[in-house]
């Protein structure tokens, strides 16, 4: 990438092509949608749903997989260990030790989870009352690779900070996606 050529000729038609991927597209629509200069992974989850339907949200930015770093959890390193109890998010908030719910989320798949935890109520009211579903069932591979790559191809900002989740780092309130000039 560092070579001239690359960035004049090759990068910009590697850029134009991702942004015509309609899953992209939609993906940059969202966090434009926000209005903010650095939107967090929740408010473009948020834009997403008041723009689209809630099966297409689910659909591009969610697995019903948990994704996260075991380690992370054992050791009692995930981000969620640093957030004060009283900050924490609502089903872990006021807990001393959230080991075990954690652990749920990460070892339940997503449509368990919410049958499991919220008989009856749809996915978009679940994720607006329970963070930690964006927290394990957004993917590793939107959050860190897909994130590097819109980074590495200007549709992010250069300063653009990658949350991993196999360290434990990830938090969807700390996840931000700033577009970069050349997309506003």
């Amino acid at each position: 990438m560092a070579h001239p050529l690359f960035t004049e000729r090759i990068l910009p038609l590697i850029r134009e092509h991702y942004l015509g991927l309609r899953e992209v597209r939609l993906l940059v629509g969202w966090i434009m949608a926000t209005g903010k200069e650095a939107p967090v992974m929740v408010d473009i989850i948020q834009a997403g749903l008041q723009k689209d339907r809630p099966d297409l949200v689910r659909g591009i930015l969610f697995s019903n997989q948990a994704s996260t770093a075991d380690s992370a959890l054992r050791n009692r390193q995930d981000v969620c260990f640093s957030c004060p109890p009283e900050r924490r998010c609502l089903p872990i908030q006021n807990l001393d030790d959230p080991y075990n719910i954690l652990a749920e989320y990460r070892y339940t798949d997503m449509d368990t989870l919410i049958v499991k935890r919220y008989p009856g109520l749809s996915f978009e009211r679940c994720i607006a009352c329970d963070l930690l579903i964006i927290k394990f069932f957004v993917p590793y591979s939107i959050v860190v690779t897909g994130k590097k790559f819109m980074t590495d191809i200007h549709c992010l900002r250069e300063s653009t900070t990658l949350l991993h989740k196999n360290t434990g780092r990830y938090c969807p309130y700390h996840d931000e996606w700033p577009i970069d000039s050349g997309l506003e």
